[in-house]
């Protein structure tokens, strides 16, 4: 996870590129030359860039207002606060940059979306390598971050959602990839965290109020090769061709762009972990004591790769809403990893940029978007990899992991899969508290299935075997004859 900051200050930082041989002192000259680099990506409106010697810094501003200003009237309104910082030529190709000031975004379309985003204090330090166009080092807090938001929808009616950030803390360091690009680790670190929700549970319905509370979320993150040179360059691109017109004018040379941009980046990873969560629900209170989700991806590469995970921990329901007798089959803990792979995205990606043509009413024709499926799917399917996990409750705890091939060629998806079962005992006998309607249709399911494990100690396991396409094998015995099949 890359923070907003970074991409933020990198723009005018990367602009700057071949500007080393300034002098280390700030001078008239020196902001004469920096001004006209800058506007070189960000254009000449008047008051968007503004550059000033103040003894050893410049002093930097970047005002989006009049930009913002030149908006078609009708599409929507933005604000957005001047970007302030300090400069400090350290005359080895890198720059010193500071900055500490508020933050204020706003964002309206009429009858859509009604946004704002505050941060009350933003104090950063970092240094700017021009060579690998990113941070080798970088710090920053911030304290008071809220966020507004009101989205109203003709299918759902208006929802409205308050966010807010007590605190929090970045730390980033940047590299040269082993590859190319450069790489970058970051560690977000935030405390008292709270989230209003309010929507109706249903189209139409009254909006009811979910109110969200964690008292720290930590992330880790990495990101390899990152081209950020021409990541940014594009971002560029369109600062400096703001209006419809331009940028189909100038469609070849986005296309240049984004065809150096790939893939991106190389893999990326993110790992976060909230504590002591709330949620105050029209059913009553949820709490879980830590939830963590990790996230890997590749960038748009060949060797396409997606995965997420999520680890809950001290799940606790509302009194009343699980009666007596379920009470020991509640999830307590559970941990769920699943990957899909298989798919390219290199292939696609580049043959959209090279046949893109703006200047058409359909810039990709359907018939060539209905082409790509084969390009994605170069094996005619997805894998997809359920890790080793498990959900565990008082009464029992339940593994599982396993693998499945998925495709538009396959009628039938195929894979394996192995579920162990430890407290099947515990289960039949919470199940004879239940209800008699629950019980009657339970446990003659939960019986059956019993006659199909592998006793394994005080474990059940069954190993299922789908890999043939019609076929299910449970510990080697083929279900086919009993679900009907020939």
């Amino acid at each position: 996870m890359i923070h907003f900051r970074n991409c933020l200050t990198a723009l005018p930082l990367f602009v700057m590129t071949g500007t080393a041989g300034l002098a280390a002192d700030a001078t008239p000259e020196g902001a004469v030359r920096l001004t006209e680099v800058f506007q070189t990506y960000l254009g000449k409106t008047p008051g968007v860039v503004t550059v000033t010697p103040a003894g050893a810094v410049y002093d930097l501003r970047l005002d989006a207002g009049p930009l913002l200003a030149k908006m078609p009237e009708g599409e929507g309104t933005a604000t957005v606060s001047p970007l302030v910082m300090q400069l400090t030529d350290n005359g080895d190709g890198t720059w010193g940059v500071t900055q500490d000031q508020a933050l204020d975004v706003k964002i309206q379309v009429p009858g859509e979306i009604d946004m704002s985003v505050k941060v009350g204090s933003y104090k950063g330090t970092g240094v700017f390598d021009e060579k690998l166009g990113v941070f080798t080092t970088s710090s920053a807090d911030f304290t008071d971050l809220t966020a507004v938001q009101t989205i109203t929808t003709p299918e759902t009616g208006q929802s409205h959602s308050e966010y807010s950030v007590a605190s929090g803390h970045i730390d980033m360091t940047g590299s040269a990839g082993a590859t190319g690009g450069a790489d970058l680790v970051q560690t977000f670190n935030m405390s008292k965290l709270s989230q209003t929700i309010r929507a109706p549970m249903e189209p139409g319905g009254s909006p009811v109020d979910i109110i969200l509370t964690a008292d720290t979320y930590n992330i880790d993150g990495t990101m390899k090769g990152l081209r950020s040179h021409p990541v940014l360059g594009t971002l560029a691109f369109f600062i400096a061709h703001p209006s419809e017109t331009e940028v189909k004018a100038a469609q070849e040379d986005l296309r240049g762009g984004l065809k150096e941009a790939l893939p991106v980046f190389d893999s990326m990873t993110a790992s976060g972990l909230l504590t002591n969560v709330a949620a105050q629900t029209p059913i009553g209170p949820v709490t879980v004591a830590r939830l963590g989700v990790d996230v890997d991806a590749n960038g748009l590469v060949a060797d396409g790769m997606a995965r997420e995970a999520i680890n809950l921990d001290g799940l606790v329901l509302p009194p009343g809403l699980v009666p007596e007798w379920a009470a020991a089959l509640l999830p307590e803990k559970t941990a769920l990893d699943v990957k899909v792979s298989g798919f390219d995205l290199a292939n696609p990606i580049g043959q959209m940029i090279a046949t893109f043509d703006l200047t058409k009413p359909e810039p990709l024709e359907q018939a060539f978007l209905d082409s790509l499926l084969p390009a994605f799917l170069p094996n005619g399917a997805v894998d997809i990899t359920l890790a080793p996990g498990e959900t565990v409750a008082q009464a029992f705890t339940l593994g599982y992991e396993g693998t499945m091939k998925v495709g538009p060629e396959q009628q039938i998806p195929t894979g394996t899969a192995k579920i162990s079962l430890k407290g099947y005992d515990a289960i039949i006998a919470a199940l004879s508290g239940a209800p008699p309607e629950v019980g009657q249709q339970m446990l003659p399911a939960l019986t059956m299935i019993r006659g199909m494990a592998q006793q394994v100690g005080d474990t059940l396991v069954w190993d299922i075997d789908a890999s043939t396409p019609g076929t299910m094998l449970v510990n080697g015995a083929d279900l086919g004859p009993m679900l009907g099949q020939p």
